[in-house]
């Protein structure tokens, strides 16, 4: 603010004045510049809404009563809140926080969320992301598998949502009343959009079917088996490191792809502190110096893992991988167990 009798400063770009001499700052535009309408899907039945990539923008975003449609929210939000829809398909991209499913019945959802809860929900099917342990409550016939879906520029609204693609805890589920038959884990092969008969997401503006088809078959977030009974005894730790580890950790997931007889059981990104290193790595093996920009853990499984797939983990730089089923057991546990007790 400038003195009685001083000059007065020249509008800029970022603040201006009104003709009643108030300030104007540019923040403050976007924001009377937002619709609250272009957030909220109501009432609706039977159609197909498609809110593209860029318009949300973080935004807080609401779906409600609506029935037998198709709706693709790809754009990042703050929160969303669902309530009292019917026989609807529902994809909602990244979720900076909460997501809340309330009163809805024969849902098919695929999400991801940093939080994800539910309430008074029936015959329900979630393929999801979540950071944090799933809650749901007086709900049932809930099913649940891995989150499954990609678009140009998904990779990026997870960034920007805060959300790590390894540390998806989807399968972890915390039931507020529990009873036998409010949730289960989908069978691995009805957990699946094509299963699910999840619709195909429409082009965006300035896309084709061949670009969306395209995404799809890469992947963003790790298909993982989660808590589900493992199909074997047999598994295998492995560690990605160093400034490449992202990129190496992916290489590694469409070798896995393609070789059907393993699966992944759980991923986690971590910082490790110098306690567990040493913990992780007895034989100082590493310092926490070499691992400090962070590493990303993997745990496989399937018969002779280790023989049938050290081959091609021996070909990639600053990756860790285990030598025998008992070192795998131990390093698998040590690291998923700490990483879980920094998450919570």
């Amino acid at each position: 603010m400038g003195c009685f009798g001083s000059k007065e400063r020249p509008p800029t770009d970022i603040k201006k004045k009104t003709e009643e001499g108030k300030k104007i700052y540019s923040w403050d535009k976007e924001k009377r510049n937002v619709d609250p309408a272009d957030f909220i899907i109501s009432k609706r039945t039977g159609e197909t809404i498609v809110k593209a990539p860029g318009s949300i923008g973080g935004q807080q975003f609401v779906i409600e009563d609506c029935t037998d449609c198709k709706i693709f929210l790809c754009d990042y939000t703050d929160s969303v809140s669902i309530d009292y829809c019917t026989n609807c398909y529902i994809f909602v991209g990244p979720v900076g926080g909460s997501i809340f499913i309330r009163n809805c019945k024969d849902v098919k959802a695929v999400v991801a969320c940093q939080q994800f809860r539910t309430r008074d929900c029936v015959d329900c099917d979630f393929l999801l992301y979540s950071m944090t342990q799933p809650i749901i409550e007086t709900s049932e016939n809930m099913r649940f598998g891995c989150f499954q879906f990609n678009y140009d520029g998904l990779k990026d609204q997870f960034s920007k949502s805060k959300l790590v693609v390894w540390n998806n805890q989807w399968s972890n589920i915390y039931d507020f009343s529990p009873s036998s038959n409010n949730w289960t884990l989908l069978p691995p092969e009805q957990a699946t959009l094509e299963s699910l008969h999840f619709p195909s997401l429409p082009p965006f503006p300035n896309t084709s079917s061949d670009d969306i088809n395209a995404s799809e078959k890469s992947v963003v977030v790790p298909k993982t088996w989660g808590t589900r009974l493992k199909p074997s005894d047999m598994s295998m730790f492995v560690m990605f490191y160093g400034e490449n580890r992202e990129s190496t950790a992916y290489t590694t997931l469409s070798q896995l792809q393609s070789n059907p007889e393993f699966i992944v059981l759980q991923t986690k990104s971590s910082i490790l502190t110098s306690s567990q290193v040493d913990n992780l790595f007895p034989e100082k093996e590493f310092t926490t110096d070499g691992l400090k920009d962070g590493v990303i853990g993997f745990e496989i499984v399937g018969e002779d893992c280790i023989s049938k797939f050290s081959p091609f983990l021996s070909t990639l730089k600053d990756v860790h991988f285990s030598k025998n089923y008992q070192d795998a057991e131990r390093e698998a546990g040590t690291f998923f167990g700490q990483v879980s007790l920094q998450m919570e």
